[in-house]
């Protein structure tokens, strides 16, 4: 995003915030320490592609350890990793998330 972006807010909580700019249309990803911009196409696939996903088809176990996720991005190497409440989270959050950007997106055009 470029400092002449106009911000607005999708969802905010205590460890994420998810904005867009409603010139450049780019959706930023704040999850814990890490940032991750999309274009507004590869953020919806990839947002869409989550609400599909059977946590328990992608869940790791490794020896001694808690099960998780990790879902890949449209950005080679980054990944997010997530157990199982943290994956519930953030289908909730995509879901109220892709519900705004359907309310901006059909305000913008009419």
């Amino acid at each position: 995003m470029h400092m002449e972006c106009k911000l607005k807010i999708l969802s905010s909580g205590k460890n994420h915030k998810i904005v867009t700019c409603s010139c450049c249309g780019r959706v930023s990803m704040h999850y814990q320490d890490l940032l991750v911009e999309f274009e507004q196409e590869a953020f919806l696939r990839w947002a869409n592609w989550v609400l599909e996903v059977d946590y328990m088809k992608l869940v790791r176990k490794p020896e001694g350890d808690s099960s998780f996720v990790s879902l890949r991005t449209c950005h080679p190497r980054i990944q997010f990793i997530f157990d199982k409440e943290g994956f519930s989270e953030l289908q909730q959050i995509f879901s109220e998330v892709l519900l705004l950007l359907g309310v901006f997106e059909y305000s913008r055009v009419n």
